[in-house]
């Protein structure tokens, strides 16, 4: 497995490069934010979406990677193999145009659900630096490992579309400060690594979607954390790239208590 994985950690870590060079070099025309079409997500795909998601496809298909492949813009690409490559090319894409530097490529191998996830990549395009998890081994960053971090920053990194949500209140009132990075996956491997205490993601019809989380979700529970859905339950999601959820997660379960 590891051997695996250590394999697979190099094939992303030059994807990851390449599709941070493109954007760098075409920032001009993808600062613009033209639309391609629709996503499998039911989105519209931005044109550095698809820059993106092309190099990860080649990526894969060059290094014959023994997976199939869900993504964000095109979907499911079944390649014959049980497991998944569930991944979002570029989150945060609105950052990317507008010109702020937290955008991410999410890579997770996963079968039929978050669950499942027994591998995690996340690379923040803008710098470089990378996060990396598997089940029982922690958290790596840039290839370091991890150590767990029992003291609190106060940070929580709330993102609430629609009304203002009960839940989002009750956590305003725990921390300290609030921010809204606008990149679930970078978001995610923040707490895990112990640079914030939560991450909320709320709204009226559910945000989240499986591209979006599958890699940071290993990275929370590998820190010892918990996730939940908006109904208090256990937090997890299936193949569909088009299915959506709340979310909110912690390294520390306390923070969790009486939100519902």
């Amino acid at each position: 497995m590891r051997g695996r994985m250590n394999h697979l950690t190099r094939i992303l870590i030059d994807t990851g490069r390449s599709i941070r060079e493109e954007l760098d070099s075409r920032r001009m025309e993808l600062s613009l934010g033209s639309d391609t079409g629709m996503g499998a997500d039911g989105t519209p795909t931005k044109k550095a979406d698809k820059v993106a998601e092309d190099i990860f496809i080649e990526a894969v298909m060059s290094n014959d990677l023994p997976y199939n492949i869900i993504s964000e813009e095109i979907g499911f690409i079944d390649r014959g193999y049980e497991s998944n490559l569930v991944v979002d090319p570029v989150d945060g894409t609105t950052n990317l145009i507008a010109g702020i530097p937290l955008y991410a490529i999410s890579v997770a191998v996963m079968k039929d659900d978050v669950k499942s996830t027994d591998y995690g990549f996340i690379m923040n395009l803008s710098n470089g630096n990378y996060y990396e998890a598997t089940p029982g081994e922690g958290i790596t960053f840039n290839g370091k490992p991890v150590s767990r971090r029992d003291s609190k920053t106060g940070i929580c990194l709330l993102s609430i579309s629609g009304a203002i949500d009960p839940i989002g209140s009750k956590l305003v009132a725990r921390s300290r400060k609030i921010r809204d990075l606008g990149c679930t996956s970078l978001e995610m491997a923040l707490v895990s690594t112990g640079a914030a205490d939560a991450v909320c993601h709320l709204g009226d019809r559910g945000v989240v979607r499986n591209v979006d989380v599958a890699a940071g979700a290993l990275m929370i529970w590998e820190s010892g954390g918990k996730i939940i859905d908006q109904h208090g339950r256990e937090f997890n999601m299936g193949r569909d790239p088009k299915e959506r959820k709340n979310m909110v997660a912690a390294r520390d379960h306390n923070i969790l208590e009486g939100l519902f």
